[in-house]
């Protein structure tokens, strides 16, 4: 344990080897058995104007001034404020003025559906579609249903495997996806995060991104929602904040520009319409996910 500790301190390790005098049972007392023979690797050190006795008790004189004391005492009370605030948001918890919340994964609409799919059930589902796209060759799709009767069983909806590989197999087929495996150059499950101020973040991961062309970015983000009459466009309107957010944090820390985001709604594309939605402006929806994370965050 000593070791591990000692390995991962960057400059110095501080250790307090506080302990009942005469009690040699602690772990306390066996570093400072261990500190004692390794005399060259270590120091005791005592507080500002106190001193170490040789039991390893601190005497602490008094120090600072009253204005010390208020100062100190205002920076702890900004730290705790501070800390009581969320550092980063989500890009899938992202919503603006004119936008719904968007769904996680899953619309959380559950009217009309089957019990098996409400809720929970409904979420797993899509992250047993999301499994499967991470690990299946996106070109051949080999071995479909066997990792997709995996995921299923992973993710507690095993009687419903088939239906994952449906999905699954839907999305593969897609044209947007395809494109990516001639690029060549594609990433999946990509975590991305961005500044948006006051030392807080905007995080998310993309299914899918490539390389259309040199330092052009396409980002392409899986759907297994439920289409309830819905057009495509109304299906999509839920998830332009968090593209926006994928495409600002990738815009922001790479050197190259996404130029085109894609939404592939696997549920639409099996009815034999077509599911893929190409946001209409990949810039404007940039803009609103980084106001909509400053808004969450309180960054002013």
């Amino acid at each position: 344990l000593m070791y591990v500790a000692a390995t991962r301190a960057r400059d110095h390790l501080f250790v307090s080897l506080y302990r009942k005098y005469g009690d040699n049972s602690t772990l306390a007392a066996k570093l400072a058995e261990y500190a004692d023979s390794a005399s060259g690797l270590q120091e005791q050190y005592a507080p500002r104007g106190g001193s170490v006795t040789p039991r390893g008790q601190a005497v602490v004189e008094p120090w600072g001034t009253r204005a010390d004391m208020e100062t100190w005492s205002s920076d702890i009370s900004a730290a705790v404020a501070a800390s009581g605030f969320p550092q980063s948001v989500s890009a899938t918890s992202l919503k603006s003025h004119d936008l719904p919340l968007p769904p996680q994964k899953e619309s959380s609409d559950d009217s009309g559906l089957e019990p098996w799919r409400k809720g929970r059930a409904a979420t797993s589902l899509g992250s047993a579609v999301h499994a499967v796209l991470q690990e299946i060759d996106l070109e051949s799709g080999e071995g479909i249903f066997k990792i997709a009767n995996e995921q299923a069983t992973a993710h507690g909806v095993a009687d419903h495997a088939d239906e994952v590989a449906s999905l699954a197999k839907a999305v593969l087929d897609s044209c947007v996806v395809k494109e990516a495996v001639r690029s060549g150059r594609y990433w999946r499950e990509t975590p991305v995060a961005v500044g948006v101020g006051q030392g807080k973040s905007l995080e998310g991961v993309i299914d899918l991104i490539f390389e259309s062309a040199p330092g052009e970015l396409v980002i392409v983000d899986y759907k297994t929602d439920a289409v309830r009459g819905r057009s495509l466009p109304e299906m999509a309107e839920p998830y332009v904040t968090q593209i926006g957010a994928y495409a600002a944090a990738v815009d922001k820390t790479t050197p190259a520009r996404v130029v085109k985001a894609v939404l592939v709604f696997a549920r639409l594309a099996l009815s034999g319409e077509t599911g893929e939605f190409v946001l209409p402006d990949i810039e404007e929806a940039k803009i609103q996910a980084v106001d909509a994370a400053r808004e969450q965050l309180a960054v002013h």
